[in-house]
């Protein structure tokens, strides 16, 4: 069975260095193929996605959709950075599901061999428009080594979501600590 699957993604930005808080405005889009289902695999599935497809709250997997990032991050004080961003998420192709994003190591359904959970058949609703998610984070730099980091995402449905109950708005808070080596 061919295989037609692809992605692109990029993330672009200028920061003003000469600038006091060295402010960035910065855009990433990301475009993941889908299928209509008549033959060829064309869904894209990442083998080892993160959320960072979709922020750090995670709930559009990266197949089947493509979503498009404006975001601004200036240095509050020292060693402190403030990152927010708004993206917006549509389907590929109108004719497949859209997903969460594959998570290895569990007991989900298998699709072409890929772990992956359907979020929403495709079949229900020809709306494109998924939904939109607006974020806020704070990125402290401990030492060279450590950043603690704290976000707020907020999620609202669009029509696909809609047309597709149950269509629920999202907000998450969370607190990580990254080590870089």
């Amino acid at each position: 069975m061919p295989i037609h699957a692809w992605a692109v993604t990029t993330d672009d930005g200028f920061t003003f260095q000469k600038s006091r808080h060295y402010p960035r405005v910065g855009l990433v889009t990301s475009f993941t193929s889908g299928d209509s289902g008549h033959g060829a695999l064309g869904t894209f599935h990442a083998l080892f996605p993160d959320s960072a497809y979709s922020g750090k709250l995670g709930l559009i997997g990266p197949s089947n959709a493509y979503g498009v990032t404006p975001n601004f991050r200036f240095l509050l004080v020292p060693r402190v950075y403030v990152l927010s961003e708004w993206a917006f998420f549509w389907r590929q192709n109108i004719h497949d599901a859209i997903y969460t994003p594959s998570v290895p190591f569990c007991q989900c359904p298998i699709e072409s061999g890929i772990i992956s959970f359907l979020e929403r058949p495709g079949n229900l609703s020809n709306a494109r428009y998924i939904g939109n998610q607006a974020g806020i984070a704070a990125a402290v730099t401990i030492d060279r080594h450590f950043t603690y980091i704290v976000a707020y995402n907020f999620f609202t449905p669009g029509k696909f979501l809609k047309e597709t109950p149950p269509a629920v708005t999202t907000g998450f808070l969370l607190m990580f600590i990254n080590y870089n080596f």
